[in-house]
Parts: C-alpha cells; structure tokens; sequence
C-alpha cells in the first residue's frame, strides 16, 4: 500500500485506479496467455516493485502490473526475470554463454532481441523473448546436467529457475489439454 500511495502522489491517479489500473492489466495478460492469474498475488507483487525496476518500468503502476502478470502466466517472477536480464547486460559474457549453450544442446539460440529488452527495461516483452526459445519440460527433462546447467546460464538464470518455470507451463498446458478433451470450456477458459 506504501508504494501505492506514493504512485499516487507521484502521478496523481487514485488508489483505487491503481487498483482497477492492475486488475485491467492482470485480465488482459490472462486473455493474451489463455490463463487464470490470482489477482490478489499480481496486485500484491505489482506493490512490492520498487528501485531501479519500477523506474525502468516509468513508475507506471499499468506497466508493472503487465510485466508482473506476464512473468507469472509464463511460470517466472518479475525478479527472476530481472536478473536474467541483468546476466544479458554482460555482453561478453552473455555472448559466450550463448555459444557454449548452442554448442552443448545442438540448439540455436538468438537472445540479441532479448539482450535488447533487458536494455531498455522492458521486461514484459523480455519475458516473453527467454520463453520464445521454445524449451519445453520434456525436452529439458531430457537434457543431461551439464546442458540444463549451459542453456539456463545463457538465458541469465539457474538450471533450478529454468525447471521451475517451464514445469509450471507444463502443468498449465496438461490442464488446458485435459480441460480440451473433456469439452469443459468453463475449466479451459
């Protein structure tokens, strides 16, 4: 609620339209990603959003909502997503982390879009750029340590950030295929 209301000193929007601003945001990341997100979690974390983060992000309250919506329908936290981002910005490095991953899983990767986003500080689209790599849980599964370890370092997290996330987008898309073959729209929607 503190950053809220010091958004709202800052901008001049009430709280309550702070409040509507990230439900508005919320709804329209679930209809983009087909998902149902908590509202009260994504509310919660859009608060807790502060420093270099929430300036990159123009202290928007809309445009951290939609990031940390965006983050939370593809399996990640907004910090997570932050720090990979972070990992990104050291270009040498990042390059070269880039390459041995290429070289370790025979998979190609282009993370100069991403590299880009994490730049600027926009990290709804970055978010969106590290899961257009197109791992899924059964192909990481089925990497050995030294792969999951490579590919993770590349896109700036941990092997553990990395299963996490995708085996969360793996449960999401069992329930929309279960939910599908059911005809239970109500479940699927």
């Amino acid at each position: 609620m503190v950053n809220f209301a010091r958004s709202s000193l800052a901008t001049g929007d009430t709280i309550k339209k702070q409040k509507l601003d990230v439900i508005a945001q919320t709804k329209l990341v679930e209809k983009e990603a087909g998902v149902r997100l908590n509202i009260r979690n994504i509310m919660e974390k859009t608060g807790n959003v502060t420093g270099q983060m929430r300036a990159q992000l123009g202290g928007s309250v809309e445009e951290i909502a939609a990031a940390v919506a965006t983050a939370e329908a593809l399996g990640m936290e907004l910090d997570t997503v932050a720090q990979a981002g972070s990992a990104l910005l050291n270009f040498e490095q990042s390059i070269s982390n880039e390459l041995e991953a290429e070289l370790l899983t025979g998979r190609n990767l282009n993370l100069e879009q991403a590299r880009l986003y994490a730049l600027t500080g926009d990290y709804k689209n970055l978010v969106e750029e590290l899961n257009n790599q197109g791992m899924d849980w059964n192909e990481w599964s089925n990497m050995n340590v030294l792969q999951q370890n490579a590919y993770a370092k590349a896109l700036g997290m941990t092997s553990n950030q990395m299963s996490d996330a995708l085996l969360q987008q793996e449960d999401l898309a069992a329930l929309q295929q279960e939910a599908r073959d059911a005809g239970d729209e109500e479940t699927l929607k």
